[in-house]
């Protein structure tokens, strides 16, 4: 089977068309079609359109006073401490949260080498910042009212050594399901307990929000859904070859729990039919489920053009949300 490494020394890819995960450099961005394919490198998002602001002078602020103000505009965050950073050498997505924890106090930064709208000059030390290390950043901060999504570009980036990150937070079913409203638990680590009655369930292997559908080559599917047992709701096709995606639901339920496939070096459970067998991951079967405690980053998104978004979570290994009876790719 072909390792992602060896791929990538194999063939020159276009980072338009690896506008998502399995690149570990090739790539402008990583992790889902919103990272770049529908969110422009403008610091767009749904309506964020404010575009890249010119900073002169940063504010100093900690991220829950940051989140939790007004308006968008030019921060600096001090001794914040590293959550996780998605495997991606040019376009790294960093998630931090402020030493003391609680609500509002993560966020999800961007460095892009490749930015015209927010070049990031740091994008491979952001890459190799380990997991639990003190960081101080300057960048701009971008928020949209209407639908709550928020962007920061880092523009400075120093690393002070290692730090101990907040204990995760305790998060409800509720709260990790797409339609969450959990706004103070947003990109932060979190643990979620599901009843034997609410053990998840395959739902979806081709949600619309994680999928690329202008991609001509792997990969084209970044994350699946899954549903509680209490929730009457009929699923979507597993897998069927290593040659077609089966259609994804065209009115998803609300109480979907999106897995997203960000950190996939450690998480190597996928959905994609057409690439799974090709980057040696795991895919989830018609009768796969998830329950007991699991964890992971929730993250919250919105698709570009669009008012609504969603939540999702984005396990970093596989044992953050160990999914039962896994088929080896097609």
């Amino acid at each position: 089977m072909t390792s992602r490494r060896a791929l990538i020394a194999l063939l020159t890819i276009t980072p338009a068309l690896l506008s998502a995960c399995r690149s570990d450099s090739s790539s402008t961005v990583d992790a889902k079609p919103s990272d770049g394919a529908t969110h422009p490198d403008s610091g767009g998002g749904s309506g964020s359109g404010s575009g890249s602001l010119t900073c002169a002078v940063y504010t100093d602020s900690t991220i829950a006073a940051m989140r939790m103000g007004t308006h968008s505009g030019c921060f600096k965050l001090t001794g914040v401490v590293t959550l996780g950073t998605t495997p991606s050498t040019k376009s790294p997505r960093l998630f931090v949260q402020d030493a003391a924890g609680g609500d509002f106090s993560a966020l999800m930064t961007r460095c892009s080498s490749t930015s015209t709208a927010h070049p990031c000059s740091v994008a491979t030390t952001v890459a190799g910042t380990p997991d639990g290390h003190a960081v101080t950043l300057q960048g701009t901060y971008i928020k949209t009212a209407s639908t709550t999504f928020e962007e920061f570009f880092i523009d400075t980036f120093t690393d002070t050594g290692t730090a101990t990150p907040p204990a995760p937070a305790t998060a409800t079913l509720a709260e990790i399901e797409r339609g969450g409203s959990s706004q103070n638990l947003r990109f932060q680590h979190v643990t979620v307990t599901i009843g034997a009655a609410d053990t998840l369930q395959m739902y979806d292997w081709t949600p619309s929000e994680l999928s690329n559908t202008s991609a001509t080559a792997c990969p084209f599917q970044f994350g699946f859904g899954m549903i509680p047992k209490s929730v009457t709701a009929t699923k979507g096709g597993a897998c069927a070859s290593g040659t077609a995606q089966p259609p994804g639901q065209s009115t998803p339920n609300p109480a979907e729990v999106l897995i997203g496939t960000d950190f996939f070096k450690g998480y190597t459970v996928s959905s994609d039919c057409r690439c799974a067998k090709m980057f040696t991951e795991q895919e989830p079967a018609a009768a796969s489920t998830l329950g007991g405690t699991i964890s992971g980053l929730l993250v919250f998104d919105v698709p570009f053009g669009t008012t609504t978004g969603y939540n999702y979570l984005a396990p970093k290994v596989v044992a953050d949300a160990p999914i039962t009876g896994t088929v080896a790719g097609m």
